[in-house]
């Protein structure tokens, strides 16, 4: 994000005024500050059972298990990291990956979820009232 913002403000080979680029950083960080507190307040208010439970069938899914865990980790890691080296850290491409194919997993099995609810639902059939 450091690299956007730094050619963001490149303007014809100049860069702008150092003060710019610590306001737009400064920005930034707010945003993500607003961002994770409207997460954080969401998750105080709802019990952490809500977070892992199918609403569907009341049991816990795996597939929510994982992808939670693996944000907070990756997450975690990342705010954790970030903040001790005083500017945003490169996350590995492993790490991404992983969490690609965690959340990839919770949404092939929300999408496989509603294809079984569709398909046990009866279809209704349009019949032709009998004719007199």
């Amino acid at each position: 994000i450091h690299v956007i913002i730094h050619k963001l403000l490149a303007d014809n080979g100049r860069h702008m005024s150092f003060d710019i680029f610590v306001f737009m950083h400064a920005m930034l960080a707010l945003l993500i500050a607003a961002l994770m507190i409207m997460v954080l307040t969401k998750l105080w208010r709802a019990p952490l059972a809500s977070l892992v439970i199918s609403p569907e069938d009341g049991k816990v899914s795996l597939a929510r298990v994982q992808a939670l865990v693996m944000v907070l980790i990756v997450g975690g890691l990342f705010l954790v990291l970030s903040i001790e080296h005083g500017d945003f850290v490169d996350v590995p491409n492993g790490a991404l990956g992983l969490l690609a194919i965690s959340i990839g997993g919770y949404v092939a099995s929300k999408a496989i979820d509603a294809w079984k609810s569709r398909s046990t639902q009866p279809t209704k059939k349009n019949h032709a009232p009998p004719s007199d």
